[in-house]
């Protein structure tokens, strides 16, 4: 039974009084926040640690820039086996250049693929 002045028979203020189990709503809020911190941190991390691999995968790659285009290439050989078949070259030398040229392209598109 309330009074005036929110006052009970026995003088305790009621709104002093919480339900059961109020008090626990700040401590799950900060629960949450810390865990979604500590997820976040984590997710961070890993991130960060990924990115290094991959940079440190580009610095042993040669660029891209220096080596010579596919299209370059395969250019080379078609003109190369025209040379041959015109007889401006030997067999030997044709077949040395060709697996050269060949290894060069199949390098490079490794690298392409990746």
């Amino acid at each position: 039974m309330t009074l005036k002045d929110n006052k009970s028979k026995n003088g305790v203020f009621l709104s002093n009084v919480k339900p059961d189990g109020a008090g626990n709503n700040t401590s799950n809020l900060f629960a949450v926040g810390a865990a979604f911190l500590g997820f976040a941190v984590i997710g961070l991390g890993i991130w960060w640690w990924r990115l290094s691999d991959q940079v440190k995968e580009g610095e042993n790659s040669p660029p891209l820039s220096d080596a010579p285009m596919l299209d370059e290439l395969i250019t080379e050989v078609a003109l190369l086996d025209e040379t041959h078949e015109q007889k401006g070259i030997s067999a030997e030398e044709y077949r040395l250049k060709r697996r050269a040229l060949l290894e060069r392209a199949k390098q490079l598109s490794r690298l392409v693929i990746r």
